[in-house]
C-alpha cells in the first residue's frame, strides 16, 4: 500500500531479511568480508546493494537482503563469526518501508530530530525516534528506508496520514482524516 503526502510517498514493502550482528568491530568487519559482503567505513553508514550492511552502533550491524536467501545469508554469516559475536534474525519482527519523493526528507523532518539535510548524506543510517516509535532509517538514491517494529507499522502509516492532513492543500486524497490508531497498528509506549 503507497500513501501520498505531496510529493513524498510511502510504501510498505515485501519482507526483508534482517540480520543483526553484535560483536568487536574487527570481528565483525572479518566475517562480513568472509560472507562476501561490503564493509562500512564509518559508524552510521551503509553500504552494499541488494544485500546491505549498517554500522549502527558500536557494536551492531544489521544486515538486510531478499527475503528468498535469508538462509544462505544466515549461514555464510554464522560461519563468519563463530563464537566472537552474535547473530539474530530479525526478520519477522520488522516492517520495510521506503519513504521517496523530493519532499520525502521534509515529511521526516517533521517527526525526527535528525538534520536530514546536511549530516544525513546518502547511504547514512540511524536508529532514531520517528513521531512516538523507535525506527531504522537509511538515505537511499531516492528517499528513505524505514525499517521499524512489526507492531509498529500501523502506528508509522498513521503518521504519516497525519502528516498529509497536516497539508490538506497539498496532499491528497484523505482531506479531513483525523491521526487515529484505530486505522492500524497498537498505541506506542509513552
Amino acid at each position: 500500500m503507497t500513501t501520498e503526502c505531496g510529493d513524498a510517498a510511502l510504501t510498505e514493502r515485501p519482507l526483508r531479511a534482517v540480520i543483526e550482528l553484535r560483536g568487536a568491530g574487527d570481528d565483525v568487519a572479518a566475517c562480513l568480508t568472509a560472507a562476501q559482503l561490503d564493509v562500512p567505513r564509518r559508524p552510521n553508514s551503509a553500504c552494499g546493494g541488494e544485500r546491505c550492511v549498517m554500522w549502527l552502533g558500536p557494536d551492531t550491524w544489521w544486515v538486510t537482503g531478499s527475503i528468498d536467501r535469508e538462509g544462505d545469508l544466515l549461514a555464510a554469516l554464522d560461519r563468519g563469526m563463530g563464537r566472537r559475536g552474535s547473530v539474530v534474525v530479525l526478520s519477522d519482527g520488522l516492517a520495510s518501508f521506503s519513504l521517496d519523493g523530493a519532499g520525502a526528507a521534509d515529511v521526516l523532518a517533521r517527526g525526527t530530530s535528525i538534520d536530514l539535510d546536511s549530516a544525513f548524506a546518502l547511504e547514512s543510517c540511524t536508529r532514531t525516534a520517528l513521531g512516538r516509535i523507535w525506527v531504522v532509517l537509511r538515505r537511499t538514491a531516492s528517499g528513505f528506508e524505514i525499517l521499524v517494529d512489526r507492531s509498529h507499522a500501523g502506528y508509522l502509516q498513521a503518521w504519516f496520514r497525519s502528516m498529509r492532513n497536516e497539508d490538506e492543500e497539498s496532499c491528497a486524497p484523505g482531506k479531513g482524516q483525523a491521526f487515529d490508531l484505530s486505522q492500524g497498528g497498537s498505541r506506542p509506549p509513552d
